[in-house]
């Protein structure tokens, strides 16, 4: 075996230099803090070889955040801001070294550490080994300057001590390099045993057994590459891919092809239709051109017959207008007719002059009545308003307002001008009137408003001379002294005890508390001050009392009942001058109780003094000012004001809009007035004219009209003959006209058109369609359907044309739709093909290639690759962790059977493994026996495959990827998956089964949460001792030349004294070399059962060992 025999520390955190002998079973132990994991870290540090520090102090700290720098230069504590302090700070070099001795070789060999070391913390290494040598006698020190050999140091004196042989001592770079090289040294032995150590060390309680066993006692690497299978079922599933795209490109140019062939038909369909609609146009036209000229003959002959009878009512006209003429002369030389002119326009000026003058009336009396009306609302509005008229306005309005025509000659127009004028003038001095007031509202309501502000702010109205004297002294005296001094009014150092008394005291003090009170040192700045700046700051009435002097000359206690009773205050100044103004002030509950004192005072202000009694000004007492509750009386007073005065705005806004309005009603004007009166004046003219007209229409009416009435007879009769004639012959001339007209737009316009139109659509037909598709399809067809005609309402042409627009649609939208899944195609797959050719040859052409060349060479394809993949998948995956599960198997097997012949007290244990549930499919298809017989199944037999085929497709979608630009989680989880199911461990259970003597059996994962913490780790110690004694091939007698150390710091912690000896004699059945560390309590139980007892002590600066005899142990506890 490879023995540790001894090991040696130079300046290693508190031991300066320190060679520490082992045997096989170590027992190392000291006082807390003494230095025992500073041991142990550094046996991890050369037996691990990792500089990282992450393994230091687990035992005591998982968290521990001691480094490799910390034990090098001896870190003692943190001093703050100014960082770490250590116990070596200059230039050095530390050692921790191992001396091993092979005890079949009866050789020695050595492995460390050498670290450079620099003032400013930091440092260089190297690890050497020396392979057949101990530790050089001067233990690695220089003799002459008796410091340890730095690493240049070190190279020259092995250099020296060697000589040039080859192989004899190494130094390494790295700590992968030294790992390799030490696992070699320690007997080829497996990196396992470093993870077991780094779990051996804290000695930790297992809380997962799972965990444990897997990654502690299992030694099976997960060594499954699956890149291979991948790209094998990736291709496959290309394959497959490609399949499907050839598919889906048949099925996209088969629809193509079906789309383009209701297309052709739809075409066809439409080119017979269309032909049918220009051809029943044509047989249209060919029948106006019939319809037209039998037009122009028609036109001809009405307007040869209408000639003739033009001319002869020409002469009827003659003849009936000489006739006329005779009549009309006789007419108009009567004497009757110009006289029923005269008098005619004689009745119609008279009755133009009587209406002008009934107007007029008219109008002077509505207007009349308006004004009145509106100025009786308006009066009554203004009335309301607080309007006082100096006049009765009021019966004018009415009589205005109630005037009729019979009234209106005897109406005073220009009194009642004048009187309506004197009225507006007086509303308008009241509207004004109300505006000031309304001002002066306005005013009040901001100075309630502000006050309202400052007493919600906690500022009191006292008088402004009062404030600015208080503003003043603080200012000056703050200057003089450079310290604020109390400048205070009386009322806000006093309080008010009794509500009741408030008014008495308010008023009986008056201006008095507004007195200001300063400290009795200032009083003399003060007063100097005030007298300086009365006349500049224009302060008056405002009082400063000179406490001080009070203070000398009054000590009167206040009297029993007086108001100074009712004050209340913490402020000995106030205190002090309130007695003196209240003290002999005395209560009175009645009036006639006043005279029996010199002065006294009832809760209603009655005031008894100097021998008179009065009653105190109630504006002394409205605004109260004294103490904390004055200010919400204050504001509640102050608010009431102010909705008072916010009421009383609001009416004067009211009244003042109502007087604004009646002040710009129209009034009756003195032009108005005038006019008015003048129209009333004309009432004799009225009479006159009406006497005048009546006297014409008796003229008028005495006429003889019967003669004049027979004349006009027969001068309407002639007229109205002769009128229907002349409109008569003008309407045949009119008609004339109209059929001229028409006859020539037939005959230059219509008929050309016609003729036109249908050489136009001959030639139509000619052009668009072929001569012997005419023949053959065109005519036949129109003459079928031409047949089938009267069985329509619709004209052929309508019919059809309706037919041939849907038919159109239809064809325009299948090319539409070939055109677009054309384009579709050539997009998705990149072809060049034209998709606006009419023509579907070249996709046509590409649908028979791919359907019948190459979809059945890529389906033959997938059939290799499927089978590739299914071979690659067995090979080496199934058979892979199928060849894992048995090595882990195998390896339980052997550690149950070493741990058959350990028995700790009555218990037995024994690893057990079993398929997960939740993956027992998965399990049974990978461990079926039958899969790797090649005379039975295998993955590719119809039969496995029917019997698994749920768990292939799964394991197969789970291990290929073939999405693109996916998101780094999404690609993490495809990781974790495919490590998850290439793990052996993804598909078992594994569990430690504890026996006891009467065969009744637990699973340790169900009871470990239950037990004591020496129960667990019971376990835990028996687990470990196997999995060592299997890692260092202790029972494998031709190859058990190993390593055999285990470190356990805090070892048996949890365990009793009986487990403790249980534990230890195992360990020697086990044939481990053990260190373990334990607090001095445990020295009793273990100290007499190890080969070597190490005792670590520490004095102010420095750790030291020592070896003792389990008989010193008294001794050792009580130090």
């Amino acid at each position: 075996m490879k023995k540790l025999k001894r090991m040696l520390l130079i300046h290693w955190h508190n031991y300066e230099k320190e060679l520490i002998s082992f045997d096989m079973i170590n027992f190392l132990t000291g006082k807390t803090a003494a230095g025992k994991s500073t041991i142990i870290d550094a046996l991890q540090l050369v037996l691990l070889g990792d500089t990282t520090g992450s393994f230091f102090n687990k035992a005591a700290n998982q968290k521990s955040a001691r480094t490799l720098k910390s034990y090098l230069f001896g870190e003692m504590g943190d001093d703050g801001d100014a960082g770490f302090r250590y116990m070596r700070n200059g230039r050095f070099t530390s050692y921790v070294a191992l001396e091993f001795e092979d005890t079949e070789k009866k050789s020695l060999f050595t492995t460390g550490i050498v670290c450079d070391c620099y003032k400013d913390q930091s440092f260089d290494y190297k690890w050497f080994i020396l392979h057949s040598q101990g530790f050089p006698e001067s233990l690695f020190v220089d003799p002459q300057t008796r410091t340890p050999y730095d690493i240049p140091g070190l190279r020259t004196f092995l250099s020296r001590t060697f000589g040039r042989k080859k192989g004899l001592y190494e130094f390494y770079e790295t700590n992968k390099r030294y790992q390799e090289v030490t696992l070699g040294k320690f007997g080829q032995i497996k990196s396992k045993y470093r993870t077991l150590l780094r779990k051996a060390v804290p000695f930790s309680p297992i809380a997962d057994i799972e965990k444990f066993i897997t990654e502690s006692i299992c030694d099976v690497k997960n060594n499954i590459d699956v890149e291979q299978m991948q790209s094998d079922i990736r291709q496959y599933k290309s394959l497959e891919e490609d399949a499907r795209q050839i598919q889906e490109r048949i099925a996209c140019l088969k629809e193509i092809q079906s789309i383009s062939q209701s297309y052709e038909r739809e075409k066809e369909k439409y080119q017979q239709q269309k032909f049918i609609v220009i051809r029943a146009q044509l047989e249209e036209q060919l029948e106006q051109e019939r319809a037209c000229m039998a037009q122009i003959q028609e036109k001809e002959q009405l307007i040869r017959s209408n000639l003739e009878a033009m001319s002869a009512l020409r002469e009827e006209n003659l003849r009936l207008k000489r006739e006329l003429e005779k009549l009309e002369d006789e007419f108009q030389g009567s004497d009757i007719v110009r006289r029923e002119k005269d008098l005619k326009h004689r009745i119609q000026e008279l009755d133009s002059q009587i209406q002008g003058i009934r107007a007029a009336l008219q109008e002077a009396l509505a207007q009349t009545n308006s004004y009145g009306k509106q100025w009786a609302v308006q009066l009554e509005k203004a009335r309301n308003a607080g309007f006082v008229p100096s006049g009765d306005y009021g019966s004018l309005m009415e009589q205005m307002a109630a005037l009729t025509e019979d009234q209106i000659w005897d109406f005073p127009f220009g009194e009642a001008a004048g009187q309506m004028e004197h009225l507006r003038r007086e509303l308008e001095e009241y509207r004004t009137e109300l505006k000031k007031r309304g001002e002066q509202l306005k005013e009040s309501r901001q100075e309630l408003e502000a006050t309202i502000r400052n007493l919600k702010n906690g500022i009191k109205p006292f008088p402004p001379q009062v404030q600015a004297l208080k503003r003043l002294l603080e200012e000056e005296l703050f200057r003089l002294h450079k310290k604020a001094v109390d400048v205070s009014v009386l009322a806000d150092l006093l309080e008010i005890r009794n509500p009741r008394w408030r008014n008495a005291i308010e008023g009986y003090l008056d201006q008095q508390k507004f007195y200001l009170l300063v400290p009795e040192e200032y009083y003399g700045d003060a007063l100097a001050i005030y007298d300086r700046q009365k006349k500049e700051q224009k302060i008056w009435d405002a009082g400063l009392v000179d406490i001080g002097k009070l203070r000398r000359n009054f000590s009167k206690k206040p009297m029993e009942g007086s108001l100074a009773e009712e004050i209340e205050t913490d402020h000995p100044d106030a205190r002090l001058y309130a007695d003196y103004l209240l003290g002999g002030v005395i209560k009175c509950e009645q009036v006639l109780e006043l005279n029996r004192h010199k002065t006294a005072i009832t809760d209603s202000c009655m005031l008894y003094k100097g021998f008179v009694s009065r009653k105190l000004n109630p504006a002394r007492y409205a605004s109260p000012f004294i103490g904390r509750r004055s200010m919400e009386l204050l504001l509640e007073q102050k608010q009431a004001e102010l909705e008072t005065q916010n009421r009383l705005y609001e009416e004067v806004l009211g009244c003042h809009r109502v007087i604004a309005q009646a002040a710009v009603t129209g009034i009756l004007s003195d032009y108005e007035a005038a006019r008015h009166q003048e129209a009333v004046g004309r009432r004799q003219e009225r009479e006159e004219l009406s006497k005048t007209r009546t006297q014409v229409q008796q003229e008028y009416d005495s006429l003889d009209f019967l003669y004049l009435d027979r004349m006009r007879r027969q001068i309407e009769e002639l007229k109205g003959t002769l009128s229907q004639k002349e409109q008569s012959w003008h309407s045949l001339d009119k008609e004339n006209t109209r059929c001229q007209t028409q006859l020539e737009g037939l005959k230059s316009k219509d008929l050309p058109e016609i003729i036109g139109q249908i050489t136009k659509v001959r030639n139509q037909i000619q052009q668009e369609f072929d001569q012997a598709w005419i023949q053959e399809t065109g005519e036949p067809r129109f003459a079928e359907v031409q047949g089938q005609q009267g069985d329509y309402s619709q004209s052929l042409r309508e019919r059809f044309f309706s037919a041939m627009r849907q038919t159109e649609i239809s064809r325009d939208r299948l090319r539409s739709q070939r055109t677009r899944k054309r384009s579709d195609y050539n997009s998705q797959y990149k072809m060049p093909y034209d998709i606006e050719l009419e023509s579907n040859q070249y996709f046509d052409k590409e649908l028979e290639e791919l359907d019948q060349i190459r979809l059945p060479e890529y389906l033959e394809k997938i059939r290799d690759s499927k089978q590739k993949a299914y071979d690659q998948f067995r090979d080496d995956f199934i058979a892979k962790i199928k060849s894992n599960i048995e090595a882990v198997t195998q390896q339980l097997e052997e550690l149950n059977d070493s741990l058959k012949k350990s028995v700790f007290g009555t218990d037995r244990y024994r690893f057990v493994k079993s398929p997960r549930p939740e993956y027992r499919n998965y399990y049974d298809m990978i461990m079926d026996p039958l899969l790797m017989d090649t005379g039975g199944w295998n993955i590719a037999s119809q039969s496995f495959n029917q019997k698994y085929q749920k768990e292939i497709d799964e394991l197969f979608q789970l291990l290929i990827f073939n999405e693109t630009n996916v998101t780094a989680e999404r690609r993490a989880e495809y990781e974790k998956s495919i490590r998850k199911f290439t793990d052996y461990k993804t598909y078992l259970v594994f569990d430690l089964i504890v026996t006891d003597e009467q065969g009744n059996e637990q699973r340790l994962s169900r009871t470990l949460l239950k037990k004591s913490g020496g129960e667990t780790q019971i376990p835990f110690y028996i687990a470990l001792l196997a999995s060592f004694s299997q890692v260092c091939r202790i029972r494998n007698r031709s190859q058990n030349n190993t390593i055999r150390v285990i470190i356990l710091d805090e070892a048996f912690s949890k365990m009793d004294g009986e487990r403790i000896q249980e534990s230890i004699h195992l360990l020697r059945r086990f044939g481990l070399q053990a260190i373990f560390s334990a607090p001095p309590d445990k020295i009793p139980d273990i100290a007499p059962l190890v080969d070597r007892n190490i005792a670590v002590y520490k004095d102010s600066r420095h750790s030291f060992t020592r070896y003792f005899d389990p008989k010193q142990i008294e001794e050792l506890v009580e130090a």
